[in-house]
């Protein structure tokens, strides 16, 4: 079953800052033809020659002022694929491994801006796809002939679909916070539960104290790890070891803090349609991301053993909008158990694909 994460605009996505002023710098130094393959969100302004009498003719027939073309978004299909079993191999072996590896890096909201981003995406393709026989070596791409691998669709899409990956993390913590928030009836409740937790980042502790030396399991607190699982949904499902997860463990803090500051009214804020509005889970969180990387950095082996079983325990709690291929491979596995358990049981998963989408 293909598993895909197809890019999302929203509240969450305001975090591309960065990954445009590297992509900008990486067009100035590489010429051209290497700008060609700049993420999509980043916004060209240039002037291009235009046919007058068009245009006018447009506006007289239509009666309305002539609108510019819509820029074309990159998707799936514009990637250099032949068969439906490469895109499979794209979304359940080739994302994973780029989601596993960009969870060890500690800068997560400008990831897409590392240098060694598009080498190691690479890299991932040659592994993957690039040795498949039927995939000739070279592509033809705007009317010339490139070598398959720099095909720019495939530097795009993955950007787009680790923006997508963040997104959904932080759309999970929200969600997993609200549930517990609204288990409080009143506002002045949830108000005091709220500030419980973000004082002295009680919500990051299994067990709070009164301060932080009184506080235990560092990163194990519940929200936190139920958060964290979600990146466990795709990194699981990869066969490479590029060291813990440092950055998506912060992330999944972040995005947890984050979630109880938009609650710290006690009341539930309307979700917002613009990309960038003051929830956004921008470059403004970069330094709390920051922050809870170097309290990882030192961490003992024995406790990361600790939260990877805690959080994989939470794995079938995640929602599945956006997961990765494991919470599929789990669920498909339960429902097999229950029916050996109850026979005659329809599986239902099959035509239920996990799909991030608008």
């Amino acid at each position: 079953m293909d598993v895909e994460l197809e890019e999302v605009s929203g509240e969450f996505d305001g975090d591309i800052g960065a990954e445009i002023l590297e992509a900008e710098r990486d067009a100035k130094s590489s010429g051209a033809e290497k700008g060609k393959s700049i993420s999509k969100a980043i916004i060209d302004v240039k002037l291009e020659p235009a046919d007058v009498n068009i245009v006018e003719a447009e506006e007289r027939a239509t009666g309305k002022i002539a609108q510019p073309r819509a820029r074309h978004q990159t998707g799936k299909a514009d990637l250099p694929l032949v068969l439906q079993t490469d895109y499979n191999i794209w979304s359940n072996s080739l994302i994973p491994d780029l989601v596993e590896w960009c969870g060890t890096q500690p800068d997560q909201l400008g990831v897409n801006g590392n240098i060694e981003f598009r080498p190691k995406l690479r890299e991932l393709w040659m592994e993957h796809l690039g040795k498949l026989p039927h995939i000739s070596e070279f592509v033809k791409h705007n009317g010339h002939t490139i070598a398959r691998e720099n095909h720019p669709a495939i530097y795009t899409y993955a950007q787009s679909q680790i923006r997508t990956y963040r997104s959904k993390l932080g759309q999970n913590a929200l969600k997993f916070v609200g549930d517990e928030v609204k288990t409080f009836e009143s506002i002045i409740e949830r108000k005091k539960h709220v500030e419980r937790l973000l004082h002295n980042d009680a919500f990051s502790y299994e067990s709070p104290g009164m301060t932080r030396a009184t506080s235990s399991g560092l990163f194990r607190g519940h929200l936190v790890i139920k958060t964290f699982a979600f990146h466990l949904t795709w990194a699981l499902s990869s066969k490479l070891d590029s060291g813990h997860p440092i950055g998506a463990l912060a992330l999944s803090a972040a995005a947890v803090e984050r979630a109880l500051t938009i609650w710290k009214t006690g009341e539930e804020r309307k979700r917002k349609s613009s990309r960038n509005n003051e929830d956004s889970f921008s470059e403004e969180w970069a330094p709390t991301v920051a922050r809870f990387a170097r309290a990882l950095t030192d961490m003992k082996e024995e406790k990361w053993e600790m939260i990877y079983n805690i959080s994989e325990a939470q794995l079938l709690a995640v929602p599945k909008g956006g997961a990765g291929p494991e919470l599929k491979k789990l669920l498909k596995e339960a429902l097999k158990t229950r029916q050996v358990s109850t026979p005659g049981t329809a599986m239902d998963l099959d035509d239920d694909p996990l799909v991030v989408s608008d």
